[in-house]
């Protein structure tokens, strides 16, 4: 477990006309979210910017987890609590392409991913832009469902992620590549990264796992930005 705390490299997020300095990636999404809230209003506290106040937390933790990906770093949520997970160690992925992809995809770019580390699947489609893909666990021999969204854009399929886990909460995890959403199943944080790693999928996508209210990126495998 990484104890050694973020690194204080500052960036410089922009948000309209706002912009401001600030720590990458451990961000506190609820202190950017309070100083662009008190930017447009002038004030602190105020129910109308309720809605206004929530894109904002949304964006910033999308932000902070995209940082946290591209620098190989824990990310901090705005529950007030921080969790830094272990990186993947480096095997987990080698000859594994991690370039960021560069065009759309459907749900045949997971399909045929798994099924080139020899992993079984099986589909349902519910939609046109929903896919139910299960994936049979090689430690427990368990199908695993995966709920694949397939959003217009990057910036979509992060939100759709980000908003879906935080609804299910603590234990709930993800994937995130290019317009993709991937939703996992509710499980403890051991038994996500046993199967992101088994699966290679934390090679395949941006990794995130839900800690109570915080949406954390583990570090070591695919990133995008």
């Amino acid at each position: 477990m990484n104890t050694s705390g973020p690194k204080t490299r500052n960036v410089l997020v922009r948000f309209g006309a706002a912009s401001f300095s600030a720590p990458s990636p451990a961000v506190r999404c609820c202190d950017m979210t309070s100083r662009m809230s008190a930017f447009r209003s002038g004030e602190t506290h105020s129910a109308l910017r309720a809605p206004w106040t929530s894109s904002i937390r949304t964006a910033c933790t999308l932000f902070v987890a995209a940082t946290a990906a591209l620098f190989g770093e824990g990310a901090t949520g705005c529950g007030g609590g921080q969790y830094h997970p272990e990186p993947l160690p480096p095997a987990v992925c080698s000859g594994i392409d991690l370039q960021p992809a560069s065009t759309a995809l459907d749900e045949r770019a997971i399909i045929d991913f798994l099924k080139a580390q020899g992993i079984q699947t099986r589909t349902e489609q519910k939609r046109g832009d929903l896919v139910y893909v299960e994936a049979l666990d090689p430690q427990t021999n368990k199908w695993i469902r995966l709920r694949v969204a397939i959003l217009g854009s990057s910036m979509l399929a992060g939100r759709e992620l980000h908003d879906a886990m935080l609804q299910h909460k603590k234990g709930s995890w993800g994937i995130h590549r290019s317009n993709l959403a991937v939703l996992g199943p509710v499980s403890d944080v051991e038994a996500i990264r046993s199967f992101a790693t088994k699966t290679k999928l934390a090679c395949w996508g941006v990794l995130t796992i839900a800690a109570s209210d915080e949406a954390v990126v583990v570090p070591g495998g695919y990133r995008e930005l």
